[in-house]
């Protein structure tokens, strides 16, 4: 019976089926699966003991980017300050405001060695850290910009989502995912 249940439950449910309707738009179905391949396949996932922070600070260059150091002795960058870095080093780079995701995504292996230099560690010891809940936010957000277009046009979380999935495969040898606690 519906007055026995949480109204919003049933609102919540009928919204997600509707988001995963891939009828709107073939960019952002492709975008989708590609970042969701790219998570999956033979991608570990960050130990708990190395989940810490030590806040949030606007990253614009290499030398702000914070490096975490993990229980094992190597080091973790959040894949939005690689992609902070990698869009504002292109944008510079080919005088463009919003340059190509492809671009962006060009740039993706010579900032983690930025980085990583500019904080005197061993690139290889640097490991890029994505949240699948993030991930999943903005594949949400793409679809329903999608869907607000009918499939005519991309925007912005689209473009995101492309520039993620992009950077997502480019870094992939040095990517993990970090899953929310379960409560």
């Amino acid at each position: 019976m519906l007055f026995g249940k949480n109204p919003y439950q049933f609102l919540s449910e009928a919204a997600t089926q509707d988001l995963f309707d891939p009828a709107t738009s073939a960019e952002v179905k492709d975008v989708v699966d590609d970042l969701q391949d790219t998570l999956t396949n033979n991608v570990e996932e960050v130990p708990e003991e190395d989940m810490v922070t030590n806040g949030g600070v606007p990253v614009t260059t290499a030398e702000s980017a914070v490096l975490v150091e993990s229980s094992f002795g190597r080091y973790m960058v959040n894949i939005e300050s690689v992609i902070a870095i990698c869009e504002d080093e292109a944008a510079e780079e080919t005088g463009d405001s919003e340059p190509s995701v492809d671009t962006v995504a060009d740039k993706a292996t010579d900032v983690v060695d930025q980085i990583a230099n500019a904080n005197g560690v061993d690139p290889e010891d640097v490991t890029i850290v994505i949240s699948s809940e993030s991930a999943r936010f903005l594949c949400e957000a793409a679809i329903n910009e999608s869907k607000a277009s009918k499939g005519k046009k991309t925007g912005k979380a689209t473009r995101k989502a492309a520039i993620l999935a992009k950077v997502a495969k480019a870094l992939k040898s040095k990517l993990k995912v970090a899953k929310a606690k379960k409560k």
